[in-house]
């Protein structure tokens, strides 16, 4: 995720009087009638505890909003029945939200285990930092925003300090800001925020937008979250993967849930079944079962084991073990194989399977540093397995490479500074010239491996113009492997009026294999680094040198990439420009990846 500038959190937001609070649901007792998935693990009390504040405003004097109170309630029911004791307020003024985030933060420090926060209501960001609203808020100007509301980056420190280790965060607080009219920036929905290592925080949207406050008895985000947190054996990422899917599907793609996670380990709401454990356990090589009473590891368990918010119950009678899955049926069929062709089929089906780099490690000796055919292989001929899997579906016609009219890509650009969302633009693949080269609807141009050779601003009259094309790096696919690269950059008006021109000299560089999520999922990329210098001359000016760093992962299953990191400096060296572009959605024709 891009990097967020910290701020000391003002003092005054834990030095406001205290007020003895009297919750709505006094933390809940645990029993022997609690489920035991919910249990303690035995001898690891604190690594077992869940705790968890539920905050609903929703009873605004400006911008009141209707289904707030209503969500806190049900995600509090639904986190009781996930085994957290739970803190529940509705409609908190500014005091007793301080007071209250300081009774969780002190509770999570005794009890220690997993923590969760909770919020929904309103919420703005001002200069990239995100304040969640109190009930009578009295707000006239953009610069006592922070003297009047919760600084979300406050609760996030709270959950921190308590060294509780697991800690995830909810703000379903991007609604309309019902002060916009009196602020200067406009700035919509909420900033990114870093989150700290075994923390993942969640947004109803992706920076920069908002939500809907839902049309039934709850939000639409809150609504599809208490779907799939109720169904078990679901990791919380996908927990949040299946929210996104939902959400995106409902809104007709104007609201797309957001994650920022360092979570360490496998965390659930509910537990698996006791044959999945079982299963799971087989294709992890026959690991232990976790322990039946209860969630975490026991006390004998290695330390860097993953830790969950509730484990697998305990396994019951003898359960029958389901087939095997797909990849490891296939992987079964070919791993005494040499046959390159059958370890790229394998690659080419399953790139997140856990056999995947063994797969790979086979093939580099024997290949030579492929082109992207071999990244994405004409289909081999089938293999007799037990568990075939389904053939693969035709390349796409007319491109050498697999292009298609109407692949596309979208994207939204943000300033990592200030965590705010700069724009959002659109590549959607027009058509393919008898040379290859590739067209979007909006006339840039591509050549045949969709390095750019020509962008449109569609949206003002500028052109940029790379000779041969911009780097990017992805033709070099190996990790280790560097290659010096040389190419003129120019900009000018549409009608052709010169504006500069740089010519760059550059290395890229492949890096490594790495996971990388943006708000279109989780992917395994290929992280590529280009550093470089731009020798820039502009008509009446004297020519200047700026160095600038792309870094580029890019996913060869989506045939482009899936973020781009830009820095560019000045002369002096002083940092310029620092811009993250990310996937938000995208349309490909014969991709076959696995989105998480």
């Amino acid at each position: 995720m891009p990097a967020f500038r910290h701020f000391p959190v003002c003092a005054a937001l834990f030095a406001l009087g205290v007020l003895a609070l009297a919750p709505i649901d006094v933390l809940a007792q645990e029993g022997p009638g609690r489920p035991a998935a919910a249990r303690h693990a035995a001898g690891s009390e604190r690594a077992a505890a869940r705790l968890a504040l539920v905050i609903g405003n929703a009873a605004y004097k400006e911008g009141a909003l209707a289904n707030p109170a209503n969500d806190a309630r049900a995600m509090a029911e639904a986190l009781r029945a996930a085994g957290f004791k739970v803190m529940l307020h509705t409609d908190l003024d500014q005091r007793r939200m301080t007071q209250a985030v300081r009774e969780f933060g002190d509770a999570l420090r005794k009890a220690g285990g997993v923590g969760l926060f909770y919020f929904a209501g309103h919420g703005v960001q001002i200069k990239g930092r995100n304040y969640l609203v109190p009930i009578g808020a009295d707000i006239q100007r953009e610069d006592e925003v922070a003297y009047a509301a919760l600084d979300a980056q406050a609760v996030l420190d709270k959950m921190d300090a308590a060294g509780n280790g697991t800690n995830v965060l909810i703000l379903d607080a991007c609604r309309n800001n019902p002060f916009a009219r009196s602020f200067r920036s406009g700035s919509a929905g909420l900033a990114q925020m870093d989150a700290p290592v075994g923390t993942l925080v969640a947004f109803a949207t992706a920076p920069g937008t908002v939500a809907s406050d839902g049309a039934g008895s709850n939000g639409l985000y809150t609504h599809n979250l208490l779907e799939a947190m109720r169904k078990p054996g679901l990791k919380v990422e996908d927990v949040f993967k299946q929210v996104r899917v939902a959400v995106r599907r409902d809104s007709g793609g104007k609201q797309v849930p957001w994650e920022s996670t360092s979570l360490e380990g496998d965390l659930y709401f509910i537990a698996p079944s006791a044959a999945a454990v079982v299963a799971a356990n087989r294709a992890e090589g026959g690991r232990p079962t976790p322990s039946t009473s209860g969630s975490g590891a026991s006390s004998a368990a290695p330390s860097n084991a993953p830790s969950t918010l509730a484990a697998a119950p305990p396994t019951g009678p003898s359960t029958p073990l389901p087939a095997a899955a797909p990849d490891e049926a296939m992987w079964q069929a070919i791993q005494a194989s040499a046959e390159p062709v059958e370890l790229r089929a394998f690659l080419r089906r399953f790139p997140q399977s856990r056999h995947a780099e063994e797969a790979r490690r086979r093939l580099a000796p024997a290949t030579p540093a492929p082109a992207v055919e071999s990244l994405m292989p004409e289909p081999p001929p089938r293999l007799a397995l037990a568990q075939p899997a389904p053939a693969a579906p035709p390349r796409a016609a007319g491109h050498p490479h697999g292009y298609a009219a109407a692949d596309t890509w979208s994207f939204q650009v943000v300033d990592v500074w200030r965590g705010a969302v700069l724009r959002n633009y659109t590549l959607r693949l027009a058509r393919a010239t008898p040379a290859g080269e590739l067209v979007t609807a909006g006339g840039s141009r591509f050549d045949e491996w969709m390095r750019a050779v020509r962008l449109d601003d569609a949206a003002g009259d500028r052109r940029r113009e790379y000779a041969p094309h911009l780097a990017r790096g992805w033709e070099h696919w190996r990790p280790g492997a560097t290659a010096p690269v040389k190419f003129s950059e120019a900009l000018s008006t549409m009608a052709g009026k010169p504006l500069w021109r740089c010519e760059h000299e550059a290395t890229v560089r492949h890096v490594r294999v790495e996971k990388v999520r943006v708000p279109a999922g989780e992917f395994n990329a290929r992280r590529y680094e280009i550093e470089g210098t731009c020798q820039r001359s502009a008509p009446g000016q004297p020519v200047i040198q700026n160095t600038w760093k792309n870094t580029v992962w890019y996913v060869p299953e989506l045939r482009y990439y899936v973020a781009l990191e830009v820095e560019t400096r000045t002369p002096a060296g002083q940092l310029d420009v620092r811009t993250r572009e990310e996937l938000t959605s995208f349309q490909v024709r014969d991709a076959d990846v696995a989105v998480r």
